[in-house]
Formats: structure tokens, sequence, C-alpha cells
């Protein structure tokens, strides 16, 4: 699924994670999520470690009134195969999470440059 990935210290980015043992590796270990919501009702789930206090996890970013720590990804919730799951992120929520939620310039531009490349793939 495609996600938003952000790594301490690091531009975030948009990427994929195909399968939850690719979540698991990419948070380092067992995950949590934080529901997120933008100023024009769109809703997203941010992904971290919930073991951070025990890893000794750097510092990420502060987003929505929380600290994150360690790598976190961005994505929706949705149905998938008549249950709730985790859903990717289409051209449409990145950019919308480029201009209401990102915490520093540098992640705007990454990811409105990346939402404008998915934009301008044709569609098979």
């Amino acid at each position: 699924m495609q996600v938003i990935l952000k790594r301490p210290g690091e531009v975030a980015e948009v990427g994929y994670l195909a399968d939850y043992n690719a979540m698991h590796d990419y948070c380092g270990g067992c995950f949590e999520t934080v529901p997120l919501e933008c100023s024009d009702g769109s809703r997203y789930l941010i992904v971290c470690n919930d073991e951070f206090l025990y890893n000794n996890s750097k510092f990420n970013i502060w987003l929505g009134g929380v600290q994150f720590f360690g790598n976190i990804f961005i994505c929706k919730t949705g149905i998938v195969n008549g249950e709730h799951d985790f859903v990717g992120l289409d051209a449409v929520d990145i950019l919308n999470i480029a201009d209401n939620l990102c915490w520093s310039e540098s992640d705007m531009i990454s990811l409105i440059v990346a939402g404008q490349q998915l934009n301008a793939l044709p569609f098979e």
C-alpha cells in the first residue's frame, strides 16, 4: 500500500509497505495507531512504534498534539474484504496532507512533488 514514510531527521517521502510484516519492520516492532484529522475533515492514521520508550527511538515529529518517536507512516483506514483495515493513500490524499498537515517546508515540498507525479501518471 502507498503511504507517507517519515523517519527521524529525514524528509517525509511517499513509499510502499506491502503487508503487516513490512509495517512491523518499518516501525521497528509492535505498532500503535493514532487517528489524525485535517482541518477539512479528512481522516488519516499515523502508525508508530508502540515500544519507543524501550528501544531508545529518536524523536521524529510533533503532530496533532502528540510527540512521535522512531519511524512513522501515514495511511487511511477502510474496508478490505469486509473488514476494517489499513488502506493506502492516493495522490489527492498526499496533496491534502502536504497542504494541511506538514510539519516542515521540506516535507511539504517533497510530498507535493510526489503527489503531482502520481497525479500525472496515466490510469491503467
